[in-house]
């Protein structure tokens, strides 16, 4: 019982040197300063409320397509601050445990992706699109995350988590390669879901053999930051089987179990002559329904 002081700090220093047969080149030096300071109570036996203040960074780097402007080529680096507010609680049987955390970030010289056309020219035979990496003033994320987990008996017991999520971006305008000017000011960040969640279930068949059930889903989400393709919300089912013998467990399991279609990248634009190159959705989709056998030895 009682308070507890958490602390860390992280700095490094960031030198770069780069240039290209274009006769682009940059040295860029940059002071990178990252670090936690955490604030803990706590009032029982596996119960602590806290909160926390934190900043991290990415580095600065370059994009090094040779068909880019020389404007284009290098991006700078992104801070982040970040407070933290938490619980997290045991009951006194220990059958129940929630989690609990609200939190917000704010983002500066966000790093952020986007595209440019390249038209066919004397020294690019195709045409052909280019994604590369820059900077825009900065942005905010904020939610809530919850976890609940509760042993219904000593053969059953339920896990289930929810992350309710609110990013936007800030003053984000660029123009791509066909004159097209692009605002997304005060829009979701790319692969930013308003909603995340997960439901597990544990039951114990046998003394040896164990069956886990599992749902896990997210809302839509923007791929990119640079146009405006979306997915579509899913939820995936999963399951397996076990059973333990000495340190062996052998287990049969399987993954998206609906065989669910899913989106996990995706991108937009015109590609085909006979409807005039209206922009069209291009997307990857994530591993089909999976069925498998597996063994594993602990040692």
């Amino acid at each position: 019982k009682g308070w507890r002081a958490l602390a860390g700090l992280r700095y490094e220093e960031y030198r770069a040197e780069y240039s290209d047969t274009g006769g682009f080149s940059a040295s860029p030096e940059d002071e990178l300063v990252g670090g936690k300071l955490g604030l803990e109570y706590h009032y029982k036996d596996g119960n602590l409320a806290y909160v926390s203040l934190s900043r991290g960074y990415k580095a600065p780097g370059f994009n090094i397509d040779s068909r880019l402007d020389n404007t284009q080529k290098q991006y700078g680096s992104e801070s982040l601050a970040g407070i933290e507010i938490g619980l997290k609680q045991v009951s006194q049987d220990g059958r129940l445990s929630t989690q609990v955390a609200v939190f917000y970030q704010d983002r500066k010289d966000m790093q952020v992706s986007q595209h440019i056309y390249i038209p066919v020219t004397a020294n690019n035979a195709e045409p052909d699109w280019i994604q590369y990496t820059t900077n825009v003033s900065g942005g905010s994320n904020y939610g809530v995350e919850a976890e609940v987990t509760m042993a219904f008996t000593d053969r059953l017991s339920l896990s289930t988590a929810l992350g309710l999520l609110k990013t936007e971006i800030d003053e984000f305008t660029y123009t791509d390669g066909y004159g097209y000017e692009y605002v997304a000011d005060g829009r979701d960040q790319a692969h930013a879901p308003r909603y995340q969640y997960a439901i597990s279930a544990n039951y114990l068949m046998a003394p040896s053999v164990l069956l886990n059930v599992s749902a896990e889903g997210k809302d839509e989400f923007y791929f990119s930051d640079s146009h405006d393709l979306k997915s579509d919300a899913f939820t995936l089912m999963n399951a397996r089987i076990s059973y333990f013998v000495d340190d062996w467990e052998l287990a049969l399991w399987g993954r998206n179990l609906t065989d669910e279609d899913y989106q996990v990248r995706g991108f937009g634009f015109g590609n085909d002559p006979r409807d005039n190159y209206a922009s069209t959705g291009y997307y990857q989709l994530g591993e089909p329904r999976i069925v498998g056998v597996s063994a594993q030895y602990s040692f």
